[in-house]
């Protein structure tokens, strides 16, 4: 019968606390939400709004002090569609109540630099889009059904 050192006792009980911690700790998949698939169009005057980034920022608690992070967002193609993302690509959004944001042009900060270095003439989306206070867009993500989501931008 052989004997364990106590040098090797203790390295396999400290492989054993690092594997423990190591499943225990941090995100996993069960941090996460259950996502629906959500898609919609901004317009601006009835018109399509391309590359318009939409961000849903949660009223409920829950997704508020969520372990991961829940901001279901998109950006919209040149017919103003977008597909909304929140922890996996297209994955949709947590069911729930969300108020909207809408950043463009200058009410976005990365577009804001990408624009000055274009020669091209962006529409200026009013910045009350771009505070959920503001923006008077609501949301809600409902279980068991493809979610439309039309958000209608007025420029007056």
């Amino acid at each position: 019968m052989s004997t364990v050192s106590s040098s090797e006792y203790a390295k396999c009980l400290f492989a054993i606390v690092l594997v423990s911690i190591g499943t225990f700790s941090g995100c996993s998949p069960s941090d996460q939400f259950g996502t629906i698939k959500a898609e919609g169009t901004v317009t601006l005057n009835g018109q399509p709004l391309s590359d318009a980034h939409v961000w849903l920022l949660p009223k409920a608690k829950t997704h508020q002090e969520a372990t991961l992070v829940v901001r279901p967002q998109g950006r919209t193609g040149l017919d103003g569609k977008f597909v909304l993302t929140t922890y996996y690509q297209d994955d949709g959004a947590p069911v729930g109540e969300y108020d909207a944001i809408v950043l463009h042009g200058e009410n976005d900060p990365d577009a804001a630099a990408e624009e000055s270095k274009s020669k091209t003439k962006r529409v200026a989306v009013p910045m009350k889009y771009k505070d959920a206070k503001t923006s008077g867009l609501q949301v809600i993500i409902k279980n068991g059904e493809m979610n439309a989501i039309p958000l209608d931008l007025k420029s007056k």
